[in-house]
């Protein structure tokens, strides 16, 4: 706002008056460093009064703001700051660019998808264009409008969406519109905080839904060695399992991108729903509770720290200091004495209550590298074995890991039991298996599984009536220990 200074003179003063006494009966004034100040009278009615005062004053370059201090209802008026004259084409730039970025983070995820051999090959980039950068501009670009209509609606002058555009994996960091005056009342601050996230949220169902269906289409397999892919790991909300309620997802196949897209609009819609300073969350907490908002802000701050902690998740800790780098308390609208109604109660409590449908505590991570298997004797994991002489056994190894295994075979070559005069052999028919040098070797993808026939004899000259060996088990890429199974044959 402008300064007055010295130069104010009574002329503006009294046309400033009239103007406020044509609602509000004026019974004192003064002028301050900075605005005009009277002492009004208030009816039933203030609401209607205030927006008719903010129209007109706003027509000639004031602004009003009501507070009630003391018993007494005052009227502050000050000079509007001049709007600057941009138009629409940085909006369109930014558009432009975001849809480029967008669109190389679909081609990249559209061509890990289908495993493409080469990644920016036409088909590609129009894949990615229509699968995943259409959907996702589509979710967030509803969200911004949802905004900018009801703003409109409440007489509020706002600019079209900002696209922030922001390399992959989603190639944007959401859109934003810019407001040109205040908010005038609590109304209409919760009305324009809410409709955002609401209109995001009911685009992204039939977006989500869609994507269920083309992952059921496509029904591409996770890799069985996908630990070795740097592949992200994406948590699905609540949201998620309500709608594969109605429209089951395929197990163990990859997300459709559009799928993908549907997911962020999700997390953005939680993420914006945070009660927490000028958030859209922070507009619904500011409308509902006034000042005290602050003290949610806070407490939703530690969530996000203790989240961050508890789940070894960076992520909500990056984002808490963000925002409070930005600012927990929200300005109040000009005008924050008017009551809201129940209407307006519910629906600020069932739009902040959409949070739940979309927050994951840790939304996406990479899937870590594991690197381990198991040993399965009738029916459970094992490493001994009793066999009676002359008698086969099934010995089992699971890779339990994400990765490829290679497992070197061997009996151990014991002085001990040379010198006795047995037979022990094994053998391997799974194409997963190869035989050198009387070594097996087993190699498996993740989740793979193979079975050696293992053969014991005690001799008649054994001299002994139990003996016992060691089947080796060796990894050939050294990260896990030798592991034994002890075979023990009975005579």
């Amino acid at each position: 706002m402008h300064m007055f200074g010295n130069g104010v003179v009574n002329e503006e003063l009294e046309k400033v008056r009239a103007l406020v006494s044509y609602d509000f009966p004026v019974y004192n004034s003064l002028v301050s460093a900075d605005a005009f100040v009277f002492f009004v009278q208030v009816f039933d009615d203030l609401d209607r009064r205030f927006e008719s005062l903010r129209i007109r004053l706003r027509d000639i370059g004031y602004l009003p703001m009501i507070k009630k201090e003391k018993g007494e209802y005052m009227i502050y008026v000050m000079r509007m700051r001049k709007k600057g004259s941009r138009g629409v084409k940085i909006n369109l730039i930014m558009l432009i660019l975001t849809i480029i970025t967008t669109g190389i983070a679909g081609t990249m995820l559209w061509s890990s998808y289908v495993n493409a051999s080469r990644l920016f090959t036409a088909k590609n980039v129009i894949y990615g264009l229509i699968y995943f950068s259409a959907p996702l501009l589509l979710i967030l670009g509803s969200h911004e409008l949802g905004h900018y209509m009801v703003s409109k609606k409440h007489n509020v002058d706002a600019t079209l969406p900002f696209f922030i555009p922001f390399p992959p994996p989603l190639g944007t960091m959401g859109a934003f519109i810019s407001m040109k005056e205040p908010i005038p009342d609590r109304k209409a601050l919760l009305d324009i905080g809410i409709a955002g996230p609401i209109t995001g949220f009911l685009v992204a169902i039939p977006v989500a839904l869609l994507g269920i269906h083309l992952s059921n289409i496509y029904a591409r397999p996770v890799p069985p060695n996908i630990g070795e892919a740097h592949v992200y790991l994406v948590r699905m909300p609540l949201m998620y399992s309500i709608l594969t309620h109605f429209l089951p997802l395929r197990q163990d196949v990859m997300i459709h991108p559009t799928m993908f897209a549907a997911w962020a609009g999700f997390i953005v819609t939680a993420i914006n729903l945070m009660p927490i300073g000028q958030l859209d969350g922070g507009h619904v907490a500011r409308a509902i509770l006034r000042a005290k908002a602050k003290y949610l802000s806070y407490a939703c701050i530690g969530v996000l720290i203790a989240l961050s902690v508890y789940y070894n998740y960076i992520g909500w800790f990056i984002f808490a200091v963000l925002v409070m780098f930005l600012g927990l308390r929200h300005p109040p609208p000009l005008n924050d004495i008017s009551e809201l109604d129940k209407k307006r109660f519910a629906a600020g409590a069932l739009g902040l209550s959409l949070i739940f449908l979309c927050f994951v505590p840790v939304p996406i991570s990479v899937i870590e590298s594991v690197h381990d298997y198991r040993v399965i004797i009738n029916g459970k994991e094992a490493y001994s074995l009793e066999l009676r002489s002359g008698d086969f056994a099934n010995i089992t190894i699971e890779n339990t890991g994400n990765t490829r295994l290679v497992l070197v075979v061997q009996f151990e070559k014991n002085p001990a039991l040379i010198s006795q005069n047995i037979t022990l052999w094994a053998r391997c028919d799974n194409a997963s298996c190869s035989v050198a040098g009387g070594d097996i070797t087993v190699a498996l993808d993740g989740g793979g599984r193979c079975t050696l026939t293992v053969y014991g004899a005690l001799n008649g000259s054994s001299g002994s009536d139990k003996v016992s060996a060691y089947l080796l088990l060796r990894d050939a890429d050294n990260i896990i220990e030798d592991r034994c199974v002890k075979i023990t044959i009975r005579g």
